[in-house]
């Protein structure tokens, strides 16, 4: 029988959730939509500087560069697509030393219109089976396949 004394010794302080004191982030954002060889282009790109005021470093799990790139066409009655999510790396904790790499993932899919009011997705994230970390020990979803039918009344 495990003493109340011995769980908390073993309780380790980086597991503990803590409040952020200040914070503040300046930077660059930009966004760029458009039309290329008939395509439907959706592009944004962030560099930041996510800091803790308080203890005078970066933020936790905040990359500095962080962007996407989304391009679609029109085939067959079909909106077939490909986007690219991509984010540097970040440290972890404020309280570790440990580095969280940089990564990126591709989402393929497809849409159809089949009225006015309703439209069908088929979404295929992370199409590649990318292994990355949003948070050190904790894995993030594999691929997955979505179906979504979606109702807008007019």
């Amino acid at each position: 029988e495990m003493s109340t004394g011995d769980w908390s010794s073993d309780v380790c302080s980086s597991d503990l959730a803590v409040n952020v004191g200040q914070t503040e982030n300046q930077g660059v954002e930009a966004t760029l939509r458009a039309t290329w060889m008939g395509n439907s282009l959706k592009m944004s790109w962030v560099d930041q500087d996510p800091r803790n005021v308080t203890l005078a470093q970066p933020l936790a799990r905040r990359a500095k560069t962080y962007g996407a790139l989304d391009i679609s066409r029109p085939v067959a009655g079909y909106e077939l697509g490909a986007k690219l999510y991509a984010a540097g790396e970040r440290k972890d904790s404020p309280y570790s030393n440990s580095i969280l790499s940089g990564y990126s993932v591709w989402s393929l899919y497809a849409s159809r219109k089949m009225n006015a009011s309703w439209t069908a997705r088929l979404k295929l994230e992370n199409a590649f089976d990318h292994r990355y970390q949003l948070a050190n020990g904790y894995n993030t979803p594999g691929r997955g396949l979505f179906a979504t039918l979606q109702y807008s009344p007019k």
